[in-house]
């Protein structure tokens, strides 16, 4: 289904921010949000459902990984800092240890100020710095959706 999406996003100082440029998928995704902020997991959730994607949420990286065991997304949108497991130990877990689930696409999404950095250690093209967009995040995911690069790690020195 295609056509324009009205999104309403809250902001830190208690306005609305509108988006109205972006399109919705003419293709239904799997994507797994992993995050431990749980208003913007659903922020997160509700924008790509708009989108005509399927989302599942996973609060924390060991429960993301159960997650990946149950069924695989199509995408894997994933913070960096969160307790039990951070993001970036998801995905070299991901990465080393589970045979298969390495060919899932990966979308870090944070703020931290090394976001390119721990990108290009995890190996994923696929990076967006919080607060995001919602027209900047759309196109990302677009991309990643239609490129499906999977992370290649490159070691730190």
């Amino acid at each position: 289904m295609k056509g324009n999406v009205l999104f309403l996003l809250p902001t830190n100082k208690g306005g609305i921010a509108m988006s109205a440029g972006v399109t919705r998928s003419h293709e239904m995704a799997s994507l797994l949000v992993v995050d431990d902020d749980g208003d913007l997991a659903d922020v997160f959730a509700d924008f790509l459902g708009a989108l005509g994607h399927e989302v599942r949420i996973a609060r924390n990286g060991q429960e993301g990984l159960v997650m990946l065991h149950e069924r695989l997304p199509h995408l894997v949108v994933l913070d960096i800092e969160m307790p039990v497991m951070s993001g970036s130990e998801m995905a070299l877990r991901v990465l080393l240890q589970d045979a298969g689930m390495e060919t899932v696409p990966i979308l870090l999404s944070s703020g931290m100020p090394d976001l390119e950095h721990i990108a290009e250690t995890i190996g994923t093209p696929y990076y967006i710095n919080k607060p995001w967009q919602p027209d900047d995040l759309a196109a990302l995911i677009a991309r990643a959706l239609a490129e499906r690069q999977p992370p290649r790690p490159h070691p730190t020195p």
